[in-house]
């Protein structure tokens, strides 16, 4: 056996069922093992052709987020590499483990197997190809030698895996990957085992209940939870049972159900700023320092498995105490306490769905009503990937994890291939990717549409088209509310038109394509865009003509 079936098949034995691949010249070696094992895959990882590595790292991440499981992803040398890094920066952001390969340009020049062969291998070579990507993950390693490879998978998948998860990069330079493997760790080794869910101490805990008894106001703020929908559950009890609400601003994925009598709603309230005790859960910005601050006598713990948000260089959110702790775990040792509590009444009608009905119809579509009539058409279970589409507050989510958004890095592309890997996890699911036209064309549409019709995932994609770059059209109105910018509807650089025709580009892979210029139109091929995709497994999409909004 070589390192390179070694590497396979440890990969699968740790559970990573696909090996998203955008392929070059270092594979040689995992093509090999494919192709001698073709007909019997079994004990390896699928794999899955994908011609970008950006659609690649963004399916792994809404792979994990359907699952939470990880997956591998097999890029090209240092040009594919640097492909993979704004995929990188927002699975460290969104916490998300995702085992990233990378192939590594031939080391020698001679006749060893795996030597270099043609003029790119030599060019290709650097000196620091991991450098690259090396801040946004938490472990980097390149093989030296086949006899590692085992060890060198199981250290991948631990540091990935340890709480908070993260992801990694393990390079893999060809020679190494020929070499038969001579010695090192057997494959028929146990796996190591993963790190268990921290809890907080007796004295914590106890000091917590204490002041929840002696708050007025307490309140938690939420923006995200884990993806098997644990923190939902418990802080929904933990709302009901100590009389706390909650709220979710700037939510990047919904914890609690919208409906939920204790929910707040999208965006902090009053409430916030008559706290006395704020937890803040989960939360890399729970409210921005410049426009709101909680009370100066407001005792705020900031609580989650990495509260400080440790890769980030500065980030002065008050705080009086920072916990380390998987929340749902902590709010079910407070529950067990089962202390005495003081009567409080739940908030009466959340503020979103005012928000809702304050929104007129008409042509081009508010990006409000866009969200209002995806609930209504979907089922409960159904997933809404948002990557600056319709507010979370339109969506209404109805189920904890059933709305999502990209994490505050940023990296844009981000939606549709987080669709994508949502459906790879589960075929039966209606999953939608709802974005702006600039995080559309951002997304490799192309390699999208093709990798959805090969493997018959039949996302619905809704592009919301206002013909420009709105979040910094929104950004120069906000530095500069009486500027020269202001006074234009199409300030330089933010500009997007004339609009492609993005119902074409999807139906050059026999998407269901589908324009809607006004909102009966949206609503109408919405309908038919579901039915189709349902009855037949394959891809739609609905281009929307939208309106420009404002705020931040």
């Amino acid at each position: 056996m070589n390192a390179a079936e070694a590497l396979l098949r440890r990969l699968a034995q740790h559970g990573v069922s696909h090996l998203l691949a955008n392929a070059g010249t270092d594979f040689a070696p995992i093509i090999e093992v494919y192709e001698q094992c073709r007909g019997d895959w079994t004990g390896l990882p699928i794999p899955v052709v994908v011609s970008h590595e950006s659609v690649a790292m963004g399916m792994a991440h809404g792979f994990y987020l359907a699952t939470g499981r990880p997956l591998a992803v097999m890029v090209h040398v240092n040009v594919g590499l640097a492909n993979t890094v704004m995929g990188f920066l927002n699975a460290q952001s969104d916490h998300i483990p995702i085992i990233g390969l990378a192939g590594r340009t031939p080391v020698t020049e001679y006749g060893r197997p795996g030597a270099r062969m043609t003029p790119i291998q030599f060019s290709q070579e650097m000196f620091d190809q991991n450098g690259l990507v090396r801040e946004a993950v938490r472990w980097d390693y390149e093989l030296r030698y086949g006899e590692q490879v085992v060890d060198a998978v199981d250290r991948a998948v631990m540091q990935a895996l340890e709480p908070p998860h993260a992801p990694v990069l393990l390079t893999l330079p060809r020679e190494a990957l020929a070499e038969t493997i001579d010695g090192g760790t057997s494959l028929e080794r146990a796996l190591p085992r993963h790190a268990g869910r921290p809890s907080l101490d007796d004295e914590t805990i106890a000091e917590l209940i204490k002041r929840l008894q002696q708050a007025e106001r307490p309140l938690v703020i939420v923006q995200g939870g884990d993806v098997e929908g644990r923190l939902g559950r418990a802080l929904s009890a933990f709302a009901e049972r100590m009389g706390c609400p909650v709220v979710e601003p700037f939510a990047i994925r919904n914890v609690l159900p919208a409906w939920h009598p204790w929910h707040l709603g999208y965006a902090l309230s009053p409430e916030f700023e008559a706290a006395d005790l704020i937890f803040v859960v989960n939360a890399p910005v729970p409210w921005i320092p410049r426009f709101r601050q909680p009370s100066e006598t407001a005792f705020v713990v900031h609580l989650g498995l990495d509260p400080t948000r440790h890769h980030l260089p500065m980030r002065s959110h008050r705080a009086d105490w920072f916990l380390t702790a998987d929340p749902a775990v902590v709010f079910r040792q407070l529950l067990q306490f089962n202390p005495s509590m003081p009567k409080r009444e739940p908030p009466r009608q959340p503020p979103q769905r005012v928000t809702i009905e304050s929104v007129s119809d008409g042509a081009p579509v508010h990006p409000v009503r866009v969200g209002a009539l995806l609930r209504q058409a979907l089922p409960d279970d159904a997933l809404v990937i948002s990557e600056l589409g319709p507010p979370i507050a339109s969506g209404a989510p109805p189920a904890t994890n059933t709305w999502m958004t990209p994490p505050f890095s940023g990296g844009l592309g981000f939606g549709v291939p987080a669709a994508l890997g949502a459906k790879l996890a589960d075929p039966t699911r209606t999953v939608v990717a709802a974005v702006g036209d600039g995080s559309y064309i951002f997304a490799n549409p192309v390699a999208c549409h093709q990798l959805a019709e090969a493997l018959s995932l039949g996302i619905l994609v809704v592009v919301l088209d206002n013909g420009c770059w709105n979040a910094t059209r929104r950004a120069v109105l906000n530095m500069y509310p009486d500027g020269a910018a202001s006074r234009q509807d199409k300030p330089v650089l933010t500009d997007l038109e004339p609009s492609p025709d993005f119902a074409l580009i999807a139906q050059a892979s026999r998407a269901r394509s589908y324009t809607a210029v006004d909102e009966r139109a949206f609503e109408e091929a919405l309908a038919s865009a579901l039915t189709y995709s349902a009855e037949t497994g394959q891809q739609a999409l609905i281009r929307v003509l939208v309106q420009k909004t404002e705020g931040f």
